[in-house]
């Protein structure tokens, strides 16, 4: 008995490491009309922004025009926009998930106040893809941020780096992301120091069996 409940206690510290990978939160970016397009092409489309309070990102996303599929597997890329550094990529099944938004979990990854992102998808093969554009009056931000602008990269994977046509006030439904306030992601130092304690009383359990 003893035995089984360090077992179980491990188990439950297991389960909640591996929580803070699940795909929780909402979308970042929602289009409230029908916008312009879809368009069709192979660009790695998304949009930049910035960070107007800390926030966890937990996974990426991608238009999926119809809900059908992709025809194609497709990679979805987070980066720090200033840097141009990748902070974050996951690729998303052809076949979708029959939603308009299939997403892929990400280990949370926390965005800071003030700093500039962008968010991007293309398919992998390079084959087309539809996507939309909607001015930014006519979509639902519901992460944190501000100064939002459609961008685009020439391949799957590539730094979004131009901006899109028009430019600034417009977001594009190439790529996408979830996200939480940083209050509802396990902080990792509690998670390891549960983990830690979890761990030792099961140690403790069976020496004392």
């Amino acid at each position: 008995m003893k035995r089984a409940m360090g077992t179980i206690l491990v188990l439950f510290c297991c389960t909640t490491l591996a929580s803070a990978n699940s795909v929780s939160g909402q979308l970042a970016m929602t289009p409230i009309t029908t916008g312009f397009g879809p368009f069709s092409d192979n660009d790695n489309n998304g949009w930049a922004f910035t960070a107007d309070s800390p926030f966890f990102v937990t996974g990426l996303s991608a238009y999926d025009v119809g809900a059908n599929g992709f025809g194609g597997d497709m990679q979805v890329t987070l980066w720090s926009h200033s840097t141009q550094t990748l902070l974050a990529s996951a690729i998303i099944p052809a076949a979708g998930d029959g939603t308009a938004w299939p997403t892929t979990a990400i280990t949370p990854l926390a965005l800071q106040a003030g700093n500039e992102y962008s968010v991007a998808a293309a398919r992998i093969d390079l084959n087309a893809e539809m996507w939309g554009r909607w001015a930014n009056s006519d979509v639902s931000f519901m992460a944190p941020v501000s100064g939002t602008r459609q961008v685009y990269g020439s391949v799957a994977g590539l730094f979004p780096a131009s901006d899109g046509q028009p430019r600034d006030g417009f977001t594009s439904a190439g790529g996408n992301f979830t996200f939480t306030t940083s209050g509802a992601v396990p902080e990792p130092i509690t998670l390891a120091l549960f983990s830690l304690a979890a761990c030792g009383l099961g140690t403790y359990v069976r020496r004392r069996v």
